[in-house]
C-alpha cells in the first residue's frame, strides 16, 4: 500500500513539473509579447493574435487536467 501510494506521488510530481515548466516557459513568451516588449522595434501584437494565444492556452490547461486524470489512485 506504502509502495503504491508512493509510486502514484512520484507520476504526480512528475505531471505537475511538466506543467509548471510548460507554464513558465509560456509565460516568458506571452506576458513580454503582450506587454509590448518589441513595440520600440516595431512589432506590436495584434488583438486577434492574443485571443489565439489565450485560446492555445485554455486547450493546453485542459490537456494537462486530462494527464492528471490519468493518475489511478487507488491501491494497485
Amino acid at each position: 500500500m506504502l509502495v503504491s501510494a508512493l509510486d502514484d506521488a512520484t507520476d504526480l510530481v512528475a505531471v505537475i513539473g511538466v506543467i509548471g515548466l510548460s507554464r513558465a516557459g509560456y509565460n516568458a513568451i506571452a506576458i513580454p509579447l503582450a506587454a509590448g516588449v518589441l513595440a520600440p522595434v516595431g512589432f506590436v501584437l495584434p488583438p486577434a493574435f492574443g485571443a489565439i494565444l489565450m485560446s492555445i492556452s485554455t486547450i493546453v490547461v485542459a490537456i494537462n487536467a486530462q494527464l492528471l486524470r490519468r493518475l489511478d489512485p487507488r491501491p494497485a
